[in-house]
C-alpha cells in the first residue's frame, strides 16, 4: 500500500513538473532575438537521455518490463523520499518564477537578458539543477527498482557536469565583474549561510542611495 502511495506522489510531481516546464518553454519561444547560443549536440543528447531517466520511472510503474530489477521496498526510505521530492519540486517552481522571462531551456543569451540575484537565486546560482537532483534522489528512494530508481539521478548528474561550467562561463562573458562578485557570495547548489557572506551579498544586491 505504501509503495503505491510513493509511486502516486512521484507521478503527480512529474505531471506538475512537465506542465510548468512546458509553460515556460512556450514563453521562451515567444521571446526576443537570441544574442548568442552556446547549445551543442551534446546538450541535446544529454537532454534526451535525462528525459529517458524519467521515462524509466513511468515504465516501472505502468509495465512489468523492469520487474526483474525490483527489490523489497524499505518503508522509511519512501518517507524520506516524499519530502525530498516535494522540496525539489518547490525549488524548481520557485526558480521558474524568479527567472520568469529570463529562463531558457538552452545555453544561450538573449539581448534582453537580466542577471537574477534575488529569490532562491540569492544564495544558490543553480537552484533548478539542485531541484532536479533532489527529484532524482527522491526517485531513488520512492521506486524500489535497481534500474528505474537511479536512472534519472545518474543521467542528470552527467548532464549537470557537462553543462554547468559552460553556463557560468557564458554568464561571466555577458555580465563580467557583476557575475563574478555574485559567484563569490553564492554556492552552485548549496547555499552559503555564514552571517558575513549573507550581509555582504545583500549589500551587493541592494542599490546604493545617492
Amino acid at each position: 500500500m505504501l509503495r503505491a502511495y510513493y509511486e502516486l506522489v512521484y507521478l503527480i510531481v512529474l505531471v506538475i513538473m512537465f506542465a510548468v516546464r512546458r509553460y515556460y518553454v512556450l514563453i521562451s519561444q515567444a521571446r526576443g532575438v537570441k544574442e548568442q547560443v552556446y547549445n551543442t549536440r551534446l546538450d541535446r543528447l544529454m537532454t534526451w537521455l535525462t528525459e529517458a531517466g524519467l521515462v524509466a520511472g513511468f515504465i516501472y510503474i505502468f509495465t512489468d518490463w523492469l520487474d526483474f530489477a525490483n527489490y523489497p521496498g524499505v518503508t522509511w526510505l519512501g518517507w524520506i523520499g516524499v519530502p525530498i521530492i516535494g522540496f525539489g519540486l518547490w525549488l524548481l517552481w520557485q526558480a521558474y518564477i524568479d527567472l520568469d522571462r529570463s529562463w531558457s531551456p538552452h545555453v544561450e543569451i538573449r539581448k534582453d537578458q537580466k542577471l537574477i540575484t534575488d529569490g532562491v537565486y540569492l544564495h544558490i546560482r543553480h537552484p533548478m539543477y539542485a531541484g532536479y537532483l533532489l527529484l532524482g534522489i527522491g526517485q531513488v528512494l520512492c521506486l524500489a527498482n535497481w534500474l528505474a530508481g537511479p536512472a534519472f539521478l545518474g543521467l542528470y548528474g552527467l548532464f549537470y557536469l557537462q553543462r554547468v561550467q559552460r553556463e557560468e562561463e557564458m554568464m561571466l562573458a555577458k555580465f563580467g565583474e557583476e557575475y563574478r562578485r555574485y559567484m563569490q557570495h553564492t554556492g552552485r547548489l548549496i547555499p552559503r549561510l555564514s552571517r558575513r557572506e549573507n550581509h555582504d551579498h545583500r549589500s551587493f544586491l541592494t542599490p546604493s542611495k545617492k
